[in-house]
């Protein structure tokens, strides 16, 4: 169950500012359900969850301002100067600076996200599967003759169905080229990874490059590849079924 479902009208502060950012993302999303709605209009009925929540949502006005100026005037017939140039982009790098800055802002800006506690999966136009864990957000293109997607923020397991164009996933700086079906790939604060179920995969990074096969392991660290692991991926990715994380996952011979 999403925590944000069923939460108490007293919260911690840190807790009350989680939990706006879990219903704001939802809210722009589009998907809540029945229960889901009613569920939030019992969280806003405390006055401190509404003033946050308004916190969020003017924050989030802020920063999508100035892109849309931007888009505006780039609408117009007459030529930009120079300097009108230079300070859009100075603009839009300062608010894309911000939003590194912010994780939950990359979640609200992605194609597709998931809230803190909330697991979601869906089916892609070409037929195949994402499950995004907590706290995960991806951008899913289709369109050209590179399938792409690009992990934002948490972690993300892939059932792939082949359809003659390749695959890619991005991650950091790398590129997982899909040539199996059913994979996983991570972000961590120190450390990406990919971790191969079943099938084959080709990960390259700066000139760099490693092929996994079923049951094996990688790291990507400050765009250097790690060495490839052979590990139980059942258990490390336990958490597509809901169970406990698993972090501490050995080296199988």
């Amino acid at each position: 169950m999403n925590p944000a479902l069923d939460v108490p009208l007293s919260t911690e502060p840190d807790d009350r500012e989680q939990q706006a950012l879990d219903w704001f993302t939802r809210l722009r999303a589009g998907d809540l359900g029945t229960t889901e709605q009613r569920a939030f209009e019992r969280w806003r009925l405390d006055p401190e969850n509404a003033r946050t929540l308004a916190e969020v949502e003017l924050l989030w006005r802020q920063l999508e301002r100035p892109a849309r100026q931007v888009q505006r005037s780039e609408r117009r017939s007459a030529p930009r100067s120079w300097t009108g140039w230079a300070v859009a982009a100075g603009v839009l790098l300062i608010s894309g600076l911000v939003m590194l800055q912010l994780p939950w802002l990359q979640r609200l800006s992605s194609d597709v996200a998931t809230g803190s506690g909330e697991r979601r999966q869906i089916q892609l136009a070409d037929g195949s599967k994402l499950l995004l864990d907590s706290a995960s957000a991806v951008d899913v293109d289709l369109r050209g003759a590179v399938r792409k997607v690009r992990l934002v923020q948490g972690q993300v397991f892939l059932e792939v169905v082949h359809d003659g164009r390749p695959f890619v996933v991005e991650v950091g700086d790398a590129r997982v080229q899909v040539l199996g079906t059913r994979f996983a790939v991570s972000r961590g604060r120190d450390q990406d990874e990919v971790v191969l179920l079943k099938g084959r995969v080709e990960v390259s990074s700066d000139g760099d490059k490693r092929q996994l096969v079923s049951g094996q392991r990688l790291g990507i660290s400050d765009k250097r590849l790690g060495m490839v692991e052979n590990v139980d991926a059942e258990r490390l990715l336990a958490w597509r079924t809901g169970q406990s994380p698993v972090t501490d996952v050995p080296r199988l011979p």
